[in-house]
């Protein structure tokens, strides 16, 4: 699934960021390797692709670890908390960044 995600994914180090952008109707698929990886999704940002380059828009989202809870939790919180964020999102050409936990 990991090679999947990646191929999906365009790199941005041209913008000079070490991170990969995800088409926004793919968010699904993306978010759920996360959530069947059991890795928490920590937030992510909101670029539009335009003339052939990406353009960050300075939205974003992120999620707050709770300490108080259990890994599990944290997860799926973090996955819940990902996708009401993109399914709502109303740019066309939008793509999006995914900062996991480490």
């Amino acid at each position: 699934m990991l090679n999947k995600i990646l191929k999906i994914g365009t790199s941005l180090l041209e913008l000079g960021v070490n991170e990969l952008a995800f088409p926004l109707e793919k968010y699904e698929e993306i978010i759920s390797y996360y959530l069947q990886s059991k890795i928490i999704i920590l937030g992510g940002d909101i670029l539009i692709y335009n003339k052939n380059t990406f353009e960050f828009t300075y939205d974003s989202w992120y999620y707050n670890s709770n300490e108080n809870i259990s890994h599990k939790e944290n997860v799926i919180k973090s996955y819940l908390q990902a996708e009401e964020y993109l399914k709502t999102f109303p740019y066309k050409n939008a793509y999006f960044t995914v900062i996991p936990s480490l």
